[in-house]
């Protein structure tokens, strides 16, 4: 039986990682049954700079653990040397700030970031997980919201703390990936009978946190 492509149904003719290879340090032991899916030709674009786009952005959050921090100087900080048109993509209006730390303040900087341009990341992981795991396309429309990305004056939507409110009530220890300092991820059913009604939790190298919310039935996924 021939294998399906993830978002269209058309027959596979290659693999994605999900999320990104690029995101895993690249030590065999964190890049172990990394998941993958099956993807058709058309959707086998090559989008590695957005891909590097979200590893960095996530990378640069506070909260992360080592493997993160390691991973910026690893990759990030020689690829923004090396380019400053990437250097600008990514340290984008830069602006002193400081955050709490435990009980002090330590100094880091405030950067505007190309949030369609991530969340179409973000979106992409989502239905490659749903096809993964229940092994169907998610036929929704899907939302992204995260406490970790801020307004300028460092609030956070009111979407975003609707729904970590609503996560702080939930059972979420089945969190799966065989990576964990990397990616891990836990779907939860909302109690509905349209079987694509499902919340996706995402967290990156321990501590960036994705929350996607499958919001309207649609005929075919929409990045």
């Amino acid at each position: 039986m021939k294998k399906k492509c993830y978002l269209c149904n058309q027959t596979a003719t290659s693999k994605e990682h999900v999320p990104p290879k690029c995101f895993f340090p690249t030590e065999a032991q964190y890049r172990k049954n990394l998941i993958t899916v099956s993807s058709c030709h058309e959707h086998n674009i090559d989008t590695s700079s957005d891909d590097d786009y979200a590893r960095d952005t996530i990378a640069l959050s506070h909260g992360n653990n080592n493997l993160a921090h390691n991973k910026f100087l690893d990759k990030t900080y020689k690829s923004l040397i090396k380019s400053n048109k990437y250097f600008n993509e990514i340290i984008n209006n830069p602006t002193r700030v400081y955050v709490k730390a435990g009980p002090i303040y330590e100094p880091s900087l405030r950067i505007e970031i190309d949030r369609e341009r991530l969340d179409r990341t973000f979106k992409e992981i989502g239905y490659a997980l749903f096809y993964k795991e229940f092994g169907r396309t998610w036929f929704s429309k899907l939302e992204i919201v995260t406490e970790f990305l801020y307004y300028k004056d460092l609030t956070i939507d009111s979407g975003s703390q609707h729904f970590l409110d609503i996560k702080n009530k939930l059972d979420l220890d089945d969190y799966k990936g065989n990576n964990p300092k990397v990616f891990t991820y836990c779907f939860y059913s909302v109690d509905s009978k349209n079987f694509n009604d499902k919340l996706l939790f995402l967290k990156f190298y321990e501590g960036f946190e994705v929350t996607i919310i499958a919001m309207d039935n649609c005929l075919k996924p929409e990045l």
